[in-house]
């Protein structure tokens, strides 16, 4: 009985947080033209070479950054407002099941956000988060009809910049795994 509750309260754990992760793609914007593309160019991905951003990246010009709250179990605290690039998660069926926020910061070397993080003075936050579920998911770039190979690389930067590599027509369909272990799977032990 204990193991069906704690499945259920997973579940709806899971679905609340598959919900927020589709308002915050509805809500957020085309992407071209903003920050984002800016901050595309200055890692390297020239927009000679990628003339129109995919439609599965776009732009949320007041992303919140939270953090658990302390002392506040299910609830939490807003530490940064501000732009962010916002990249749609799809499952197999090609549902947006999570969504992949980047925080921009174009002062910095790298374009993304440095963030102190008020728990452990010293330390940043990771200017990268993903909400939702991503397990088996993939951001998709581009995948043209008829293609019969994919390149997939680990983040966002990575896999665009394979895609740039390839000449027009592109012919192979370029996906982001979002993370090492969202690509690998489950660790098997032997």
């Amino acid at each position: 009985e204990n193991r069906r509750r704690q499945d259920d309260i997973a579940r709806r754990r899971r679905e609340d947080s598959i919900s927020a992760a589709r308002k915050i793609w509805a809500d957020a914007l085309p992407a071209e033209g903003t920050v984002v593309r800016d901050y595309l160019t200055l890692r390297g991905i020239d927009p000679g070479r990628l003339a129109n951003l995919p439609v599965t990246i776009r732009f949320a010009p007041a992303a919140r950054y939270t953090i658990p709250a302390d002392g506040r179990p299910g609830k939490w605290d807003i530490i940064h407002t501000g732009p962010a690039m916002v990249c749609a998660v799809v499952d197999p069926a090609g549902y947006t099941t999570s969504v992949h926020r980047t925080w921009l910061d174009l002062s910095q070397p790298k374009g993304k956000l440095v963030l102190p993080d008020p728990r452990k003075p010293g330390e940043v936050l990771p200017a990268k988060k993903v909400l939702g579920s991503k397990k088996g998911a993939s951001i998709r770039f581009l995948t043209p009809t008829g293609c019969d190979t994919m390149v997939m690389g680990e983040g966002v930067e990575t896999s665009l910049s394979a895609l740039i590599a390839e000449d027009p027509p592109r012919r192979t369909a370029y996906w982001c795994g979002v993370d090492l272990g969202n690509m690998a799977g489950r660790q098997q032990r032997g």
